[in-house]
């Protein structure tokens, strides 16, 4: 129940972030640079590959759970 909670909190914030890297780099990097104020982040060097998560994926959209 907590994932289904935080995924719905966090679901608008990483949907405006996939746009905006659609929208190019410099709008991408803008909102990057926010988000990483926001949650207090050490920004990541853009030639460093994007680290896998628990379940081996590396991207891309994961549903919310229904509980």
């Amino acid at each position: 129940m907590g994932r289904a909670v935080v995924n719905k909190l966090l679901h608008g914030a990483t949907v405006q972030l996939r746009e905006a890297g659609e929208r190019g780099p410099d709008e991408a990097e803008a909102l990057a640079s926010v988000v990483a104020r926001l949650f207090d982040l050490e920004a990541a060097p853009a030639d460093a590959p994007e680290a896998p998560r628990k379940n081996g994926a590396t991207g891309g959209h994961e549903p919310a759970e229904k509980s």
